[in-house]
C-alpha cells in the first residue's frame, strides 16, 4: 500500500498518516499502523493479510491551517484466495479404475466443501464433492467411465474470509 499525501498547492511532507484495514463485513475501522510522510509526501506499507481485507489511509490534518486538508483515501481491497494442492494417485489408468484425488487446503477450513472439476470443452464441470477434515486435506476418488483423457482441477468456493482457490490442473489418462 502506498500513497501521496498533497494539498492543491504542495505535496505534504513530515505530516503524520494512519493506515487501516477491517473485513469486508466488519463495520469499524482498525489502525494498524501510522507514518510520518517523507519529503515527497509519500508513504507506504507491505502486508501480507491472510483473509480479504479492506484498507485505507487517514489524515486529520496538522493544524487549523491545513485542517482544510484531512480527509481519507478510497478504500482498497485486497482479496485473499484459498491455496488449493493437489496430488493423483495414479497418472494412467485403464477405464473402470478408480483413482483418488487428495490434497490440502490453506489457510484452514475444517468441515468446507470442495468440489472436483473436469474440463469440457472450456467449461469446468463439477463431478464430486468432498468435505475438508479438521487438518484440512481432502481425499475424493472417482471411478472412471470412458477411455477419454481429461484435465482436473479442485476447486474450494469463496467464504467469508477468503476468495475462491482453484488448484492446478492435472491429466488423467484413461485406456
Amino acid at each position: 500500500l502506498r500513497g501521496t499525501l498533497a494539498s492543491p498547492l504542495a505535496r505534504l511532507k513530515g505530516q503524520k498518516v494512519y493506515i487501516q484495514s477491517k473485513a469486508p463485513t466488519a463495520t469499524t475501522w482498525k489502525t494498524i499502523k501510522s507514518f510520518t510522510t517523507s519529503s515527497t509526501g509519500t508513504f507506504a506499507l507491505t502486508q501480507s493479510p491472510k483473509a480479504n481485507t479492506q484498507y485505507r489511509a487517514t489524515y486529520a490534518g496538522k493544524s487549523t491551517a491545513r485542517a482544510q486538508y484531512a480527509g481519507t483515501s478510497a478504500v482498497a481491497p485486497v482479496n485473499v484466495s484459498t491455496a488449493v494442492f493437489i496430488k493423483l494417485n495414479k497418472s494412467s489408468v485403464r477405464k473402470g479404475a478408480t483413482v483418488t484425488f487428495s490434497g490440502k487446503v490453506l489457510p484452514k477450513k475444517k468441515g468446507a466443501t470442495v468440489s472436483l472439476q473436469r474440463l469440457v470443452g472450456n467449461t469446468w464441470k463439477t463431478v464430486k464433492t468432498g468435505k475438508l477434515t479438521k487438518k484440512s486435506t481432502y481425499a475424493i476418488k472417482y471411478k472412471t467411465k470412458s477411455t477419454t483423457d481429461y484435465r482436473w482441477r479442485i476447486l474450494k468456493p469463496a467464504d467469508k474470509k477468503n476468495s475462491t482457490g482453484v488448484s492446478g490442473g492435472l491429466v488423467l489418462r484413461v485406456r
